[in-house]
């Protein structure tokens, strides 16, 4: 995020789309059955293999997690400016969305 900031021209524009780690967590607890706690398990965490290939993919891994409030928190800290910040239904996924401004 630092980096991003750095780079940034002045108004710069940045945004993000991630799992929110929290509503991740409490699909999670509350998940009644394996199917769906395996599901929320692997939003935290990433798929870790490709959906086409069925082959480990990088890129599919989550190396952290972030709550609405804490992404918020670190951007405003770095000095981003907050412009939109929402949740949503990523493909199942409680995810979040925010623009920032440098």
């Amino acid at each position: 995020l630092k980096d991003w900031y750095r780079c940034l021209k002045p108004n710069g524009k940045l945004t993000l789309r991630m799992p929110d780690l929290r509503l991740c967590c409490l699909n999670y607890l509350a998940a009644e059955d394996e199917r769906h706690k395996w599901w929320y398990s692997r939003t935290m965490f990433g798929i870790q293999v490709s959906q086409v290939t069925g082959q480990a993919d990088e890129h599919q891994f989550h190396l952290c997690g972030y709550s609405k409030e804490d992404m918020k928190f670190k951007l405003e800290q770095l000095g981003f400016k907050i412009e939109k910040c929402f949740n949503y239904d990523g493909f199942d996924t409680p995810s979040l969305h925010i623009e920032a401004r440098k």
